[in-house]
């Protein structure tokens, strides 16, 4: 989750913006295969840095949203913009 200027952004705004920038519901598959992935990646994280006990729940699963987002948008633009020259960097700008 990232916090800029009062707003709040997690995964229902990572999955809103996905399916509005795809459309290819293998793309969509791909995306959330992605996050299923990085999420445990995310949860190991947490682990490793110590935030597997009850005092520090809400500082792990920030973590691990913060992992489960970025691999759900890792290639939001993919549909629209498939060339070395336009992707990831038109998505960059969008984000």
């Amino acid at each position: 989750m990232c916090e800029q200027k009062n707003l709040v952004y997690g995964r229902e705004q990572a999955w809103q913006l996905l399916t509005e920038w795809t459309q290819s519901e293998s793309l969509r598959k791909h995306a959330l295969a992605v996050e299923a992935c990085v999420a445990a990646c995310g949860a190991a994280e947490a682990d490793r840095l110590g935030l597997s006990c009850p005092e520090h729940a809400q500082e792990r699963d920030k973590l691990v949203d913060l992992y489960s987002t970025t691999a759900l948008l890792h290639d939001f633009d993919y549909e629209r913009h498939p060339t070395p020259e336009e992707h990831p960097f038109v998505g960059v700008r969008e984000l």
